[in-house]
């Protein structure tokens, strides 16, 4: 008896003439880099530096209660965000921001 395993595609008119896409390379521009060797005040790249260390530890913390099938609401989320700025000694008013 002949192996007969059907392999199932999604398929939709055209689609034999759809066009392909060129891959893409971004080049960075170090003028307006935060992290680039040269440019860009010192001010403004220890605030980067921290704002991504405290978006990495909320990520972190969201990918946890996500881990643990913990449901939560976005209007809940923004109250943890502000809880968990609390917790880490933040205050976000609109002098704080680089500029």
């Amino acid at each position: 008896m002949a192996d007969h395993n059907p392999k199932l595609e999604p398929t939709w008119i055209g689609k034999e003439s759809r066009s392909r896409l060129a891959p893409r390379v971004l080049h960075e521009d170090a003028a307006r880099s935060y992290h680039a060797a040269e440019g860009g005040d010192a001010r403004q790249k220890d605030y980067f530096k921290e704002l991504d260390r405290i978006v990495s530890m909320f990520l972190d913390y969201a990918e946890n209660q996500a881990s643990r099938r913990i449901p939560t609401k976005m209007s809940e989320w923004v109250t943890r965000l502000d809880a968990f700025l609390k917790f880490n000694d933040y205050e976000l008013s609109p002098d704080q921001l680089p500029g």
